[in-house]
């Protein structure tokens, strides 16, 4: 089961360093595994949640400043 969730308000900070005010949007991305527990006997079919797959994409502005996005996510 797939689902995203696109973030109104969010905080940003890689590496100790806030981008916040260089981030325009972020979705993040949330995929997790549906494994059949069903035993011998069930009358039904029975699911449970597996491995989770997560990402996160954001929308930033490219800044070459000191301490803005180009410095902080180059490395």
């Amino acid at each position: 089961m797939a689902t995203s969730t696109v973030l109104s308000n969010p905080v940003v900070t890689v590496n100790s360093v806030d981008i916040t005010d260089q981030v325009t949007s972020a979705v993040f991305h949330q995929m997790i595994t549906q494994l059949r527990a069903t035993s011998f006997g069930d009358s039904a079919e029975k699911y449970t949640a597996g491995l989770g797959d997560h990402s996160v994409e954001l929308e930033v502005y490219q800044s070459f400043a000191a301490a803005e996005t180009w410095a902080t996510l180059k490395a």
